[in-house]
């Protein structure tokens, strides 16, 4: 069975208590690796005054983790727009997945007593429960707003009641938490980006 799986404890209360019914996942990835421009423009700039040992951090999916150069990280994020790749949803309307908590021991410790694990057992995953999947849509997502993607509605600020709603079935505590969140995850909201919102009810 697929899983579909959470590490952020910003949103661990709503999936204990099963308030938690959607989730946004990238519709796009990064395809830097591939990128025509990278070979050669790293030619080019080998005599830009960067110094060899400085190292940025490189948050494209294929790279997760790694230590580039500066040089390298210059260009990634210069042509990071360039480098995207529309990604197909992973789920299907109706499909039934297992909801799984990956968010690690520290936060295992806080909620073991609540659902029930023991210690001796390996729970680096834990099941939640299964959940059935009743809707995928693709959203926009940009600096303080959202919009559906074929909507002509553009969903602006905290204020707004339809991104009230979102923020709750997403499990955060407000608006502000949720657009903090989509921001860490995709990597900066400065051009807006699109996501799959997926939307489903726990079953017993």
């Amino acid at each position: 069975m697929k899983q579909i799986n959470f590490n952020d404890k910003r949103i661990l209360k709503a999936l204990l208590d099963k308030s938690k019914t959607t989730t946004i996942r990238k519709a796009w990835e990064n395809n830097c690796v591939n990128c025509k421009y990278f070979t050669s423009f790293q030619a080019e700039y080998d005599d830009d005054p960067y110094e060899p040992d400085d190292v940025g951090r490189c948050d494209n999916k294929l790279n997760f983790g790694k230590d580039i150069s500066a040089t390298e990280y210059f260009i990634c994020k210069l042509f990071e727009e360039q480098y995207k790749k529309d990604k197909p949803c992973k789920y299907k309307e109706g499909e039934i997945v297992e909801a799984v908590w990956t968010g690690g021991i520290e936060a295992i410790q806080d909620i073991k007593d609540i659902i029930g694990i023991d210690d001796e057992e390996d729970n680096s995953e834990i099941i939640l429960g299964k959940v059935k999947i009743t809707k995928i849509e693709k959203i926009e997502i940009g600096l303080k707003f959202t919009r559906i993607i074929g909507e002509a509605v553009y969903h602006q600020g905290s204020g707004n009641d339809f991104n009230k709603e979102l923020a709750k079935s997403e499990g955060f505590e407000s608006v502000e938490e949720m657009f903090e969140f989509i921001e860490e995850y995709s990597g900066g909201l400065e051009t807006a980006k699109s996501f799959y919102l997926i939307t489903w009810k726990w079953l017993k």
